[in-house]
């Protein structure tokens, strides 16, 4: 099997990687809405208490 992932971001605490880096707000939302699937690792760090930050809904927040 194959995944196919769409429009990747990175994030980092302090948004230095561009337009799409979020910041700590984009991690905390992330993390607020993530549920752990095949892919994720027990021994991974997380984020305690995460708040979401954002309202979630379909598509993009960004215009070009």
């Amino acid at each position: 099997t194959w995944d196919i992932l769409t429009d990747p971001v990175v994030l980092s605490q302090h948004g230095e990687f561009g337009p799409t880096d979020g910041g700590q707000r984009a991690i905390d939302q992330f993390f607020a809405n993530h549920r752990c699937g095949v892919h994720c690792e027990p021994e991974w760090r997380r984020v305690k208490a995460p708040v979401a930050r954002f309202p979630m809904r379909m598509g993009t927040s960004f215009a070009w």
